[in-house]
């Protein structure tokens, strides 16, 4: 599905432009609050994984903080999209094709993962967040 929208996600008169104009300004707060808490005002030093980014629309949102953001996902038309729109904006995001029920990653590679809008679209998710319990620490 995401391959066939792919070019509508920086497009204001399609659905999934919503992400952006109608999702982000509710969450994105939140999510600056929990990153300055835990890792302080300057997040330049943050490597955050970005699971199933989709046109990017929340990952260059974490890249406009200043974290060094890595995203990953299966749709490879989406991928041409956002990393087109991505350099329009003059930001550094690595976006990778792959999979997240099979994360190609150290475990000590990141220390946020996030995986927004994501879950409900796989039907293995009980896998996707073993993969990603492999970047928390150990209590």
């Amino acid at each position: 599905m995401y391959d066939e929208l792919a070019d509508s996600w920086w497009d204001e008169n399609r659905p999934l432009h919503l992400l952006k104009v109608m999702v982000n300004p509710w969450r994105m707060p939140y999510f600056v609050g929990v990153l300055t808490r835990h890792f302080g005002s300057d997040l330049s030093h943050i490597c955050l994984l970005d699971i199933g980014c989709g046109g990017g629309v929340l990952a260059e949102e974490f890249a406009q903080l200043g974290c060094q953001v890595t995203d990953i996902d299966n749709a490879d038309e989406s991928l041409a999209v956002v990393r087109a729109h991505t350099r329009t904006k003059g930001l550094l995001i690595d976006y990778q094709t792959g999979s997240a029920t099979q994360l190609p990653f150290d475990g000590s590679s990141f220390e946020v993962v996030g995986c927004c809008d994501v879950l409900e679209h796989i039907p293995e998710w009980e896998q996707v967040t073993f993969e990603v319990g492999r970047f928390l620490p150990l209590p």
